[in-house]
């Protein structure tokens, strides 16, 4: 869970970009991953909390409809301090032990067409 508390006041129509840098693990699945941002509370510049006519900032984020990324009106109840975004992990990511990434060698040379060839040594 990553908390972000905006510098200053964030004007009607102005925007606020938190950059979120993920790492992908061998545990991932193939599919979508779906991050939901909550705003939990907006002060006026005297510090009161104003009246918004569509959204109620909480750290509840099961309690907004069913949220639509980017909207804005309260669309079938989506309040606008709840935003989804997705992204798609389309393939397993490349293995890290050291059996993981033998097989994913040997697989990429069997896809490529290539052969494979055991030296064995014996004493005689």
């Amino acid at each position: 869970t990553a908390t972000v508390t905006l510098p200053g006041p964030l004007a009607p129509g102005q925007q606020f970009s938190v950059e979120l840098v993920l790492r992908v693990t061998g545990e991932a699945i193939v599919g979508p991953l779906v991050n939901l941002a909550e705003i939990t509370r907006a002060e006026d510049p005297n510090g009161d909390v104003p009246l918004d006519i569509d959204s109620d900032g909480d750290n509840l984020p099961d309690n907004d409809g069913e949220p639509v990324d980017d909207a804005i009106g309260n669309e079938d109840g989506d309040e606008d301090d709840s935003d989804p975004a997705t992204i798609f992990i389309n393939a397993q990511p490349i293995p890290t032990s050291p059996l993981s990434l033998w097989l994913l060698a040997v697989s990429l040379v069997l896809l490529a067409g290539g052969a494979l060839r055991r030296r064995s040594t014996r004493k005689i």
